[in-house]
C-alpha cells in the first residue's frame, strides 16, 4: 500500500513540475533585436524583464502587451526596462512610439472625414458634470492605409480629434468584447441609470453587429464597459492627432 501511494505521489509530482515548466512565446512584432535579453519563451508564473535600446531622441514610447499598456522604467545602462510576470498563454509585445518635436497639425483643408458607413466601433461616456462638459464619443474607422485604422475622439465641449493608428488595436477591441458575451445583455432586465451612461457599439470583422449600454448590462457592466472605452482611450492618450477641429 505504501509504495502505491509512493508512486501516486511521484507521478502528482512529476506533472506538477512538467506544467510548470511549460514555456510561452513572446512575439515582439519583429522587434527582438531591439531588446536586451530576450528570449523566445518562459514558464508560466516567471517575471519577463527586457530592455529596449533603439532609443531616438525627443521621442516618447508607450508597450502593450496584448494590447494593454504596461508601464515601464529606463535603466540608463540599458534602456528601456519593460517587465512584466508571463501568464499561461503565448503573448505580444508592441513598442509604439511618436516624435515629441512633431507639431500638431491643425485645420488641414485636405483631411476627408470618415464616413459613417465606415464605423468599426463607438463608445460613449456621458460624463459626470451637470453639463456633461467631460463626456466623450470614441469611434474607430476603417482607413484606406494599410494596417491603420482611424479613431475619432469627440468631446462633448467641442474638440473633434482624429488619430491614424495602427489597426491591431481594432483586433485586440474585439477580442476584449468577445470575453464578456455583450449579446446576451440585451436578454436581461432593464437597469435603472446611474449618473454615469455609457454604450458601445461594435462591428465585427464577420459583420455581426453588437450594441450595449448601461440601460442593460450585468452588475459588473460598468467596469466592462469603462474597460472597453479605456482600452480604445489607451492608444489615444499620448498620441499626436493626424487632425483637430475645435
Amino acid at each position: 500500500m505504501k509504495r502505491i501511494l509512493s508512486i501516486v505521489l511521484s507521478l502528482f509530482a512529476a506533472l506538477v513540475m512538467t506544467d510548470c515548466a511549460r514555456k510561452y512565446r513572446v512575439d515582439y512584432c519583429g522587434q527582438k533585436q531591439f531588446y536586451h535579453n530576450a528570449k523566445d519563451s518562459y514558464a508560466a508564473g516567471e517575471t519577463v524583464t527586457v530592455y529596449f535600446f533603439m532609443i531616438a531622441t525627443d521621442t516618447s514610447y508607450s508597450f502593450y502587451l496584448n494590447g494593454e499598456k504596461i508601464n515601464h522604467g529606463y535603466d540608463s545602462g540599458k534602456g528601456i526596462e519593460v517587465s512584466f510576470i508571463m501568464p499561461d498563454h503565448d503573448v505580444k509585445l508592441e513598442c509604439s512610439h511618436r516624435n515629441d518635436m512633431m507639431a500638431l497639425p491643425r485645420q488641414e483643408p485636405e483631411f476627408e472625414r470618415p464616413k459613417e458607413e465606415d464605423m468599426l466601433a463607438q463608445y460613449l461616456y456621458s460624463g459626470e458634470k451637470e453639463d456633461r462638459s467631460d463626456g466623450y464619443y470614441l469611434r474607430i474607422y476603417t482607413a484606406s492605409e494599410p494596417g491603420k485604422i482611424w479613431i475619432e475622439q469627440e468631446n462633448m465641449a467641442g474638440t473633434d480629434s482624429f488619430y491614424l493608428l495602427p489597426e491591431f488595436i481594432f483586433g485586440e477591441l474585439c477580442r476584449l468584447a468577445g470575453q464578456y458575451d455583450l449579446p446576451s445583455w440585451n436578454d436581461l432586465e432593464k437597469t435603472e441609470r446611474g449618473s454615469v451612461y455609457q454604450s458601445f457599439y461594435l462591428r465585427t470583422p464577420e459583420g455581426a453587429k453588437i450594441s450595449v449600454s448601461s440601460d442593460r448590462q450585468p452588475e459588473n457592466g460598468s467596469e466592462i464597459l469603462s474597460k472597453l472605452g479605456g482600452h480604445i482611450l489607451s492608444y489615444v492618450d499620448g498620441s499626436a492627432p493626424y487632425y483637430v477641429k475645435e
